[in-house]
């Protein structure tokens, strides 16, 4: 019994430093690297090889309520906008809505990770489809606005 008390109270201290380690993580991280991707499409669903070489994504999170994506090609910014963001154990969530597609970005920063989703609700000229892909993070404070 007295084991199983010292055990819980070790696991106890080490869930509320993470909790705290948490709060103290870096909140801005430049994203690349984002090279194995899959895109499924009407009418065939078939999933595809797609690749988003040579981009970058900034994510900034603001607090448990708004970010901030931007999107980089070689350099030169192309798509930016306000996100809803959500702190989660493991980083960062956050969701974009556009005019087309609603966007999901998340940032594992145990492992250094973005998983990043794209679903497009289809019309007449583009059909409905679901993009995905995983990019390598750093933190990267100083591009933070």
């Amino acid at each position: 019994m007295k084991q199983l008390r010292s055990l819980l109270i070790i696991l106890v201290t080490l869930i509320l430093a993470n909790k705290v380690a948490a709060q103290d993580l870096p909140r801005t991280w430049l994203c690349s690297n984002m090279n194995k991707g899959t895109y499924m499409g009407a009418p065939n669903w078939t999933a595809i090889a797609d690749t988003l070489s040579g981009q970058e994504v900034l994510v900034e999170y603001k607090g448990n309520s708004w970010g901030h994506i931007s999107w980089f090609r070689d350099s030169d910014k192309y798509h930016e906008g306000p996100a809803i963001a959500m702190s989660m154990n493991s980083g960062m969530a956050f969701v974009m809505f556009g005019e087309e597609f609603v966007e999901t970005y998340i940032v594992n920063v145990s492992t250094m990770e973005l998983l990043y989703t794209s679903i497009r609700s289809g019309s007449a000229v583009l059909p409905n489809a679901v993009k995905s892909s995983r990019g390598t993070c750093v933190p990267a404070g100083a591009l933070s606005k």
